[in-house]
């Protein structure tokens, strides 16, 4: 949950700059603990099978 409008703006901005890289999510919970993560990002796999 976004509280201030410059973390939602910072939050889209760093999907739109890191999403031709990878995989990202804004907002995510966690499911060990009672958290919410504002931004995670995994790189997409980049090796090629030869």
């Amino acid at each position: 949950m976004t509280r201030f409008i410059h973390d939602l703006f910072a939050k889209e901005y760093l999907e739109e700059l890191l999403s031709p890289l990878g995989t990202v999510n804004i907002g995510r919970d966690v499911t060990s603990e009672v958290r919410e993560i504002d931004v995670y990002f995994t790189f997409f796999n980049l090796k090629s099978k030869i």
